[in-house]
């Protein structure tokens, strides 16, 4: 009888593995409302709020992008980094260790405005779902429609 082993092979994703294995959290908690886009996620914020790591991994960038505001980079490891980008106070800089959920930086925030908190995975260097990445509670896990 011949045995079809590509079926099973398909059925376990290296990327579902690495993502499982990271334990990616999302950065921002108590954010006002999220919009998950086809490879981010947008956090949306009213109040000046902690920006935490969504994993352990290194800073490997901390800094300005054009009009996109501060940017930091987390590198995980297994080719997987972290970018967030957004207006807040960055405390961290380039070759910090962190840990999971370690303070990043702050939100800045105006009473007048909401503003917003952008998150994406990478992997070497290619955006990713980075929904189908995090390890999410129930109130989050409604929320972002997983």
């Amino acid at each position: 009888a011949k045995t079809n082993f590509k079926s099973k092979a398909r059925s376990h994703s290296p990327l579902k593995a690495v993502a499982s294995q990271l334990k990616l959290r999302i950065p921002l908690e108590n954010y006002s409302n999220l919009k998950k886009g086809k490879k981010g996620i947008t956090f949306k914020f009213k109040e000046t709020l902690p920006v935490k790591s969504p994993g352990a991994g290194k800073i490997v960038y901390s800094g300005e992008l054009a009009s996109y505001g501060k940017v930091i980079m987390v590198d995980h490891g297994h080719d997987v980094r972290s970018v967030l980008l957004g207006d807040m106070a960055v405390k961290v800089k380039k070759g910090d260790v962190v840990n999971s959920g370690q303070v990043l930086g702050y939100t800045v925030s105006d009473p007048a405005l909401i503003k917003s908190l952008y998150y994406e995975i990478r992997k070497k260097n290619v955006a990713q779902n980075t929904s189908s990445w995090l390890v999410l509670n129930a109130e989050t896990q409604n929320k972002v429609n997983i």
